[in-house]
């Protein structure tokens, strides 16, 4: 499981654009599918199993409330998995 906390996070799960994304540097996206909590403060997922070695940049994506612009933040610091 991981964790990420902040403000303006909760997305629309039910929009497959939204959502929390590991970004490889090859350019593959894998979108997390399983989300525990969706909250403006908190978002808590497991990390996919799909994951293979390598770093990852992780993205949130979302559009605010009122608006059709897509969001987007990255963490700042780069995810190793070491499968």
């Amino acid at each position: 499981m991981a964790s990420i906390k902040g403000s303006l996070l909760k997305f629309d799960a039910e929009d497959e654009q939204q959502g929390i994304f590991f970004l490889a540097n090859d350019g593959t996206e894998i979108r997390v599918t399983n989300v525990v909590k969706n909250k403006p403060s908190e978002l808590l997922f497991f990390v996919p199993d799909a994951l293979s070695t390598g770093s990852y940049q992780v993205e949130v994506r979302l559009v605010f409330h009122n608006s059709k612009v897509l969001k987007k933040g990255k963490l700042t610091n780069e995810l190793v998995s070491s499968s």
